[in-house]
């Protein structure tokens, strides 16, 4: 009898290291009484899950993967647009530059596969100008940067390794509008993420196992690949990159969040790592309120606090409220959470 009950008592504690063990405690579940940071402000439904979206003053822009691409007005909260037209469509990025009107726009399939430019002067009638197909199979990444109120400069990162710049220019107030190639580069590895110092040249990379890696361009816009001029190993997979003021957040798939100081990129300074649930699948970082928020798929959406001060976790939105959480942005005291369902919009608040 002893042995029995011996042999219950292991097999009980067997089950609740178990149990204790495939939990997160890392990441505990917010209490009643924890202070609240985000609070719901509007819900834009989407016809299509989120795979993408920007956000300026005055609009909301998101791609809706086959469901086409929509315009929201940032201060009503309402829909002005939803574009889908008469074409196969599997919108998965977007870009804007609002000084010259240019919405750029990647198709994966369909009849018009590849980047896909509008103008959107009228923001309830997008009219398409330029469709472009070459080197665009697979687009990952795909950044516009406003030059002036005529033209922008694009950059798109293909099949994770390509590496090509651009430039659109309208004439004629957006009647038409130029393409003009720049340069291109092909990274020494798989990059599912990257960040680009357009002072400096630096490039600063997502690379999967490789972690965080630093490459530059020469005098003519050419990427050096080999060797890097820096790498910061992580502790997973990274598929996500932002670096502001020498500070790198770093996307690690499974594995959570990790934020170095890499103003020596030689000797990189740890200051913080969370293991969060679902997988890391985009960042955003905003010095002016000291926060920083990840984008989690599974684990819905979280928010901390820094760099300035003790780096720590704020507010978890739960992808039971929201859904499996795919993009996030911060735009002035607003962050916005891209979901399954549409976007969620929060005020930051009590910081």
């Amino acid at each position: 009898m002893k042995f029995r009950i011996l042999f219950l008592l292991v097999l009980i504690c067997m089950i609740l290291v178990l149990f204790t063990g495939c939990a997160q405690p890392n990441d505990p579940e917010t209490a009643d009484d924890d202070p609240v940071y985000l609070e719901l402000q509007a819900v834009y439904p989407t016809d299509g899950y989120v795979s993408d979206l920007q956000v300026t003053d005055g609009y909301v822009y998101v791609a809706e993967d086959e469901a086409g691409f929509s315009i929201w007005d940032n201060a009503t909260d309402v829909l002005i647009t939803r574009y889908t037209e008469d074409i196969s469509i599997n919108f998965r990025l977007i870009a804007v530059d609002e000084a010259s009107n240019g919405l750029l726009v990647y198709n994966r399939y369909g009849t018009h596969a590849g980047i896909l430019l509008y103008n959107i002067a009228d923001k309830s009638n997008p009219v398409e100008k330029w469709w472009h197909s070459g080197n665009s199979n697979g687009i990952t990444v795909l950044n516009v940067t406003s030059i002036d109120s005529t033209q922008f400069r694009f950059h798109w990162l293909n099949q994770e390794t390509l590496y090509y710049t651009g430039r659109f220019v309208s004439a004629g107030g957006g009647a038409f509008w130029n393409f003009v190639g720049e340069s291109s580069g092909d990274f020494a590895n798989d990059v599912a993420d990257f960040n680009e110092d357009y002072e400096t040249g630096s490039i600063y990379c997502a690379s999967y196992q490789l972690g965080l890696q630093v490459v530059e361009k020469d005098i003519e816009g050419n990427i050096i690949t080999f060797p890097p001029i820096g790498s910061v190993g992580t502790i997973g997979q990274t598929i996500a990159v932002k670096v502001v003021d020498n500070i790198a957040y770093l996307g690690n798939r499974e594995e959570g969040i990790q934020v170095f100081d890499i103003a020596d990129i030689n000797n990189p300074v740890e200051l913080f790592n969370y293991d969060t649930t679902g997988l890391a699948s985009d960042i955003v970082v905003n010095t002016e309120l000291n926060v920083f928020a990840l984008a989690s798929t599974s684990g819905g959406i979280y928010l901390f606090n820094g760099p300035q001060g003790e780096i720590r976790r704020l507010q978890r939105i739960d992808d039971s409220e929201i859904g499996y959480t795919y993009k996030v942005k911060i735009h002035g005291n607003y962050l916005y959470a891209g979901t399954r369902y549409g976007i969620y919009k929060y005020k930051i608040v009590n910081l």
